[in-house]
């Protein structure tokens, strides 16, 4: 091997290494008054869903999971509110359905804090025996989190296989603003460019190693972002199914 190469051969490990960890969509968050109807809805357009349960606080859950680890969880409120986390979802719930957060994943928490050391962006950390979770203490970027893993979830192959041969999440349209853009970029995560929907309007997309975020401007100011759109498609082809909330 010439030196040349070896130089070459050198570089791309040291970039590798410094970036093997990289940001991802984990997945998103969806509520529902309707349950029931809204799973049988999207059985209707080809997916399967994985059934949750209802939980001790009352909300009840169900998931549409993919190959690449990309999913989608539905959520409803069953009965009143008992503790902060169902709390929060009867709140948002008031104010309308559709999709309320995007969850991130592949830093740990400690990478994600050597990040943003030297930002002025504000977040709380959240630990448990599964996971710890990483929240923004800010109005822009309320509808973001990150998620770390602990275990691994291990579901049956029948659950990622969907009668509409979808296989991932392709781009999921947010509400945001600056603020989220300048986040975006201090993870690592890549403008590529713009695209555009008739009925969502103009977005930036960045891009993550397992789907696309697209950021458009707020449409209620005065109301907490939200998660606008998702779309699905396979591992190598552009979106098939667009949901718009």
């Amino acid at each position: 091997m010439k030196p040349r190469n070896i130089s070459i051969v050198i570089f791309f490990l040291f970039f590798h290494s410094l970036y093997s960890q990289e940001v991802r969509i984990d997945h998103v968050i969806a509520v529902y008054n309707d349950l029931e109807n809204v799973v049988k809805n999207y059985e209707d357009l080809g997916f399967t869903l994985k059934q949750g349960y209802k939980h001790k606080n009352g909300l009840i859950n169900a998931h549409i999971k993919f190959k690449n680890g990309t999913s989608v969880e539905l959520i409803s409120v069953s009965e009143n509110p008992i503790d902060k986390i169902s709390k929060t979802y009867a709140s948002l719930l008031k104010n309308g359905e559709g999709g309320v957060f995007i969850a991130l994943s592949g830093l740990s928490v400690d990478e994600l804090k050597e990040k943003l050391k030297d930002t002025d962006i504000k977040y709380s950390i959240e630990r448990n025996q599964s996971w710890d979770y990483v929240t923004f203490n800010d109005s822009n970027l309320e509808h973001l989190f990150f998620i770390s893993y602990k275990i691994q979830i291990n579901d049956s192959q029948k659950m990622l296989i969907h009668k509409n041969d979808l296989e991932k999440i392709g781009n999921v349209w947010i509400e945001g603003n600056d603020k989220v853009k300048y986040l975006f970029k201090i993870l690592g995560m890549e403008s590529v460019g713009f695209i555009s929907d008739n009925e969502i309007g103009k977005g930036e997309k960045f891009k993550t190693s397992s789907g696309d975020i697209v950021i458009i401007p707020f449409q209620k100011p005065n109301l907490r972002p939200r998660v606008k759109a998702i779309s699905f498609s396979k591992l190598e082809s552009k979106e098939n199914i667009l949901i718009r909330f």
